[in-house]
């Protein structure tokens, strides 16, 4: 039995922030693929809360949500490769834009996929097939950055290829526009 398990999602942002979190550590790990239309028993037992992955099996005690279990994993292994700067000041600005990107992009991209119009849906699969989500000019420190972040084999290693993520995401914002027209 492995210590560590990780309850995921092929497509989801937050799964593959974990993963790519302990395999830069250099940790062990069973991954264990949830179909979020038919969650398992196995994620629901230990995500009953809130009933959704990333869930972090550690030698049997669940710890949920991407950030929390990020912050576990380096409070739990300190020594090996830290995934927060050792500064405060830094750690505190890498805080920060974990928070934004969970506080504001995550819920704006999810207003634009349940969005009802299709002007607004294609813009953003035209934005994403450029995969121009991030304006070079208007973000060019950002911008570099992420360049950098998506040569790293590690990171290579972990995300899915953009088209299979397009075509989830498609799929996805056809059945909440499904879900939204049905309940009018």
């Amino acid at each position: 039995m492995a210590d560590l398990k990780l309850f995921g999602s092929w497509a989801s942002s937050y799964t593959h922030r974990v993963q790519l979190a302990l395999k830069l550590k250099g940790l062990d790990f069973e991954y264990i693929e949830e179909d979020l239309a038919n969650k398992s028993p196995s994620l629901l037992l230990h995500n009953p809360i809130y009933k959704k992955v990333p869930v972090l099996l550690h030698r049997a005690r669940p710890v949920a949500e991407s950030v929390i279990i990020l912050h576990y994993l380096d409070e739990t292994w300190p020594d090996v490769r830290p995934l927060l700067p050792a500064a405060p000041y830094d750690r505190a600005l890498a805080r920060f834009w974990c928070h934004f990107a969970d506080d504001k992009l995550g819920p704006a991209v999810g207003a634009v996929f349940a969005s009802p119009s299709e002007g607004q849906g294609a813009a953003v699969e035209q934005e994403v097939m450029k995969v121009k989500l991030v304006d070079p000019e208007a973000f060019p420190f950002f911008h570099s950055w992420l360049r950098d972040f998506e040569e790293h084999e590690e990171v290579k290693e972990i995300m899915p290829a953009i088209d299979r993520l397009l075509e989830y995401a498609g799929g996805v914002r056809q059945m909440m526009l499904s879900l939204s027209n049905q309940q009018q």
